[in-house]
């Protein structure tokens, strides 16, 4: 009987050592990527509750992964726009907070033929671990290969939305960037006490780390974002339940949408500074009452952009 057990203790013991489990969030699943507007558009499962920000990591045939970006938490969408024809790219998403990064997400390829279209794949396999690396840290490198892939799409981008040309000049005919009293950032500026969230300012510069008043300018202790990534990342202040202005693919969750048309105060979610529901936008500058709508053409050019993966195209 002794022997029998010391043989079973043998075969567990040399058999393959389990990796240790990882510190940080749940890791992302079902990452896809199809083409949209040239490039790789990535859209993952978000698992966990308590991350700060998603690492995209993606190697090239031959070579190591490297991460290339990192977006915020909640958001699982990413657009590479910097892919070369006739190239084969592989990605792998993971999850990252305070106490360490997940384990990482299944892995897709991604080409586009050299005269022609493409799409992306997943590849089968068992999930790989990261090591952990703190928020401030440096990157830890990729872990196992493998995971269950999604199937990429393709996809035309004739007609596609531009931000630059189509989304940014309708805040300009809706609202103007320069009065003071309608989005603009001396009154729509960041504020960490409200932790960077702020009032959206829809000037089409990089803004947030400055407030500049009438007296001057001074730090808000806030990072800087473009106007596209303050429609991405902030999350409004006048809303409940982490809702967000722009939430990719989503116009129905997206606020910018919601608030110019079928439903300004989300469900009852969102609220001006008197507690009553939010009213739709936009209002008159110079009487900030409700405003006419503007044209359904507009509306209808915001939520084409928003359900396209809202691209900073």
């Amino acid at each position: 009987m002794r022997l029998s057990v010391m043989v079973s203790i043998l075969v567990v013991a040399c058999g393959t050592p389990m990796e240790p489990a990882p510190m940080g969030p749940a890791a992302p699943s079902g990452l896809e990527v199809g083409e949209v507007a040239g490039g790789a558009h990535l859209t993952w499962k978000d698992n966990s509750t308590d991350e700060d920000d998603f690492e995209i990591w993606r190697k090239v045939d031959g070579s190591d992964y490297v991460k290339i970006s990192t977006v915020l938490f909640d958001i699982t969408q990413y657009h590479d726009a910097s892919i070369v024809r006739g190239t084969t790219y592989w990605y792998r998403v993971r999850a990252e907070n305070a106490k360490g990064a997940s384990a990482l997400s299944n892995e897709v390829m991604f080409a586009l033929a050299a005269g022609g279209s493409g799409g992306g794949s997943g590849t089968g396999g068992g999930t790989g671990t990261a090591g952990g690396s703190g928020t401030a840290g440096g990157g830890a490198s990729a872990g196992g290969m493998g995971g269950s892939g999604g199937s990429g799409t393709g996809g035309g981008t004739a007609g596609l939305v531009s931000f630059s040309r189509d989304i940014v000049p309708i805040f300009g005919r809706s609202c103007g960037s320069g009065n003071s009293q309608c989005h603009a950032a001396i009154a729509y500026f960041a504020n960490s006490d409200q932790n960077c969230r702020g009032w959206l300012a829809l000037e089409d510069k990089a803004l947030g780390a400055m407030y500049c008043g009438p007296n001057g300018c001074r730090p808000t202790n806030c990072p800087d974002r473009t106007l596209h990534q303050r429609l991405l990342q902030l999350e409004p202040w006048m809303c409940t339940g982490g809702k967000r202005y722009v939430v990719p693919g989503n116009p129905a969750a997206s606020l910018l949408h919601q608030n110019l048309g079928p439903d300004p105060s989300m469900g009852g979610a969102c609220r001006d500074g008197m507690g009553s529901p939010l009213a739709r936008m936009p209002k008159d500058p110079a009487t900030m009452m409700s405003a006419p709508p503007i044209p359904a053409a507009d509306l209808d050019k915001i939520r084409q952009w928003i359900a396209a993966g809202a691209l900073n195209n």
